[in-house]
């Protein structure tokens, strides 16, 4: 009955993929599955536990996979080529349709119609979800769909006609903070180092856009990098090393989170230099605070978690106290400097204007001040936010990492992100710390340090 189709099983998922015709006595078996038509292919998906039936021998293939079983036509250049070459442009699919009497029709089902619409080979990969301790098990868990290059907007169209929601950026951020897991921009890739230069480049722009009195002062903050986790830094002030990697290992972190629980001993782990994913939760407990990205996690000091939460006058919040602003004269000078400057090439100008309406010949002049501007304000840029050396003592405790998305958590009902955490100042941290999983956590926007709960993504 199968002979002719192909099979690709993925944990939990059959997809039936061939041309439509070879398919027509499949729909009246196939009543209660859902399928999705992307011009020309039909993908249908369901549990395999609801197609036992369909089979009588071991053509279903379980999991876990090995290389040698992992056969499929998208993996052939070849064939990707062709479909890509064979797929029918989309205005002439919109024709089609458009010369259906009923709305919505299907264009492969027309009899009249001799069209050889290509086989679409697709690859499903399961996202399992959160595995963590105290989240929803499978939390965030789905699909990732695999196809030749021409068809990701056909059959991103398809999925969102069949029922599907679009999100963006913004929706995947939160639905990996709410699950904790690890996004797809980590530190050490080039997606990741990418999309760090981008965004600190993009809140640089929204920053100085801003007069000076409505902006903050980072430095008097003691934030060296408000807009960029500086893991390169951050190793290298933990494990004098010039490279760094986010460990994966999860019989190591398994390892990991159980000495934080219990205060296991853990061996020494090499290569140096690693990061590891850490979440960070704030207890409704321990007062208000909202988690914000590029916030600090630092160890905190004997005594220090004793004092937060309580709600005596006599025992304050540990709080960072107000840096020195070095170059705040310099600054002011440059300003009164660049402005006379652009005084006198006005004049300049304006000269210039006056000579040319009286018939006089008029010598070339540096009276542009166009580069001069945008090398006072790159000037300025360096002065308000001076570049740094150093980040674990920076600030009046130690930094050991940095929260890379953070806000309010909706499936907790608290502040909570996700961030990295260099290793040895992990396991520093657990030296120093005898007992539990509190971490002070400090927001560039702020000067207060507030109590959080550090537990490791695994």
């Amino acid at each position: 009955m199968f002979g002719g189709l192909d099979f690709i099983s993925t944990e939990g998922a059959l997809v039936v993929i061939n041309h439509p015709e070879s398919l027509d006595h499949l729909f009246d078996m196939f009543g209660g599955l859902d399928f999705i038509s992307i011009e020309g292919a039909l993908v249908v998906i369901n549990h395999p536990e609801s197609l036992e039936h369909l089979f009588d021998g071991p053509e279903l293939i379980q999991s876990p996979l090995e290389a040698k079983e992992l056969t499929s036509p998208i993996w052939s250049s070849d064939v990707r080529d062709q479909v890509t070459l064979d797929k029918l442009p989309t205005a002439q699919v919109n024709e089609m349709r458009s010369d259906k009497l009923v709305p919505g029709l299907d264009v492969e089902k027309a009899e009249s119609v001799d069209i050889n619409f290509p086989a679409i080979p697709v690859l499903l990969l399961q996202r399992p979800g959160s595995q963590q301790m105290g989240k929803r098990l499978g939390y965030n868990s789905g699909w990732d769909i695999v196809c030749p290059a021409g068809f990701g907007m056909p059959l991103w169209v398809a999925l969102v006609m069949s029922g599907g929601r679009a999100a963006g950026i913004r929706e995947t951020e939160l639905l990996e903070r709410e699950s904790w897991v690890i996004g797809p921009f980590v530190p050490d890739s080039d997606a990741g180092i990418r999309e760090d230069n981008e965004r600190k480049k993009e809140l640089l722009e929204k920053h100085f856009r801003l007069p000076p009195a409505k902006r903050h002062n980072y430095t008097e903050l003691g934030v060296p990098s408000p807009f960029k986790c500086q893991w390169d830094l951050l190793v290298r002030d933990w494990s004098d090393q010039d490279e760094f990697y986010v460990l994966r290992n999860k019989f190591v972190l398994r390892s990991l989170q159980n000495s934080l629980d219990n205060r296991v001993k853990v061996c020494r782990i090499d290569p140096p230099g690693a990061l590891l994913a850490v979440s960070i939760t704030f207890p409704p407990h321990k007062g208000k605070g909202l988690l914000s990205p590029f916030a600090h996690i630092c160890i905190p000091q004997k005594g220090d978690t004793e004092l937060q939460g309580k709600p005596h006058a006599s025992q304050r919040p540990v709080v960072e106290p107000k840096h020195p602003d070095a170059n705040r004269t310099k600054r002011r000078e440059l300003h009164t400097l660049h402005q006379s400057l652009l005084k006198r090439l006005a004049r300049k100008r304006k000269k210039s204007r006056d000579a040319k309406k009286a018939g006089k010949e008029v010598t070339e002049t540096d009276a542009d001040s166009k580069e001069i501007v945008e090398e006072h304000a790159k000037l300025l840029q360096e002065l308000w936010l001076p570049s740094n050396s150093s980040i674990k003592n920076h600030c009046l405790r130690t930094v050991i990492g940095f929260v890379t998305n953070g806000d309010y958590s909706f499936t907790e009902s608290m502040s909570s992100g996700v961030g990295y955490v260099s290793l040895d100042g992990l396991l520093y941290y657990l030296s120093t710390v005898p007992v539990g999983n509190e971490v002070f956590v400090r927001c560039t926007n702020s000067t207060q340090y507030r109590s959080a709960r550090i537990n490791i993504i695994l």
